[in-house]
Formats: C-alpha cells, sequence, structure tokens
C-alpha cells in the first residue's frame, strides 16, 4: 500500500490542504488504482471544513468505477444527488459504465 501523503505531507509542510490540492490527491490515487487512499482523501475534503464538489464526486467515482467497485460509485452517485451536487458529463458517463458493465444497463435512467 503507497503512503497516503494527504496524511503526512500536508502536516511535515506546515500547509493546510486546498480543495484543489485534496481533489488533484483523490484524481491522482484513482488513476493510479489506489481507491482506499483516493476514498480517504475524498472523505477529508469534509473533516477539513470543505465542500464536496462536482469534480470531487467525479474523481471519487471514477476511481470507484476504474477498480470495479461499482456498489461504492453508485453509492457515491447518490450522495452527490442527495447533497445536490450537479453530476458534470464525465459523471454521468462513468455511471452509464457502472451499469452496463453490471449488466444493469435498464438502470442507466438513474443517470441524471
Amino acid at each position: 500500500m503507497h503512503p497516503n501523503y494527504n496524511c503526512f505531507l500536508f502536516p511535515q509542510l506546515g500547509i493546510r490542504p486546498t480543495p484543489l490540492s485534496l481533489n488533484m490527491l483523490v484524481d491522482g490515487y484513482g488513476k493510479q488504482r489506489l481507491h482506499e487512499e483516493a476514498l480517504e482523501t475524498f472523505e477529508s475534503i469534509r473533516k477539513n471544513g470543505y465542500r464536496t464538489t462536482t469534480v470531487s464526486y467525479s474523481s471519487i467515482i471514477s476511481a470507484m468505477a476504474l477498480v470495479e467497485k461499482f456498489d461504492k460509485a453508485e453509492e457515491l452517485y447518490q450522495r452527490m444527488l442527495k447533497q445536490r451536487v450537479q453530476p458534470n458529463l464525465h459523471t454521468c458517463i462513468t455511471m452509464i459504465r457502472c451499469y452496463t458493465k453490471r449488466n444493469f444497463t435498464r438502470d442507466g435512467h438513474k443517470v441524471q
């Protein structure tokens, strides 16, 4: 398991992470298939007093889909909608792919 830079890098440098830096970490971890680190960093966004945004959710949903954690991707997508965070095109395409890979193609209508 790779170290979670969010946990030790920022404090060692004496800086507070920003929404941009946290979103970049979520995206980077996701692209490296480090879904646990991506999820931990995603959750730290709110712990650091920031709001999760379309970019935050799009990155974490993509990370979960990449490692075929489709149930988690859908859970996060539903949380996104519940929090009234507007999905972008990338998020919608990712969710449609999740439904297709799970052979739930009829659930594609859930994507807003």
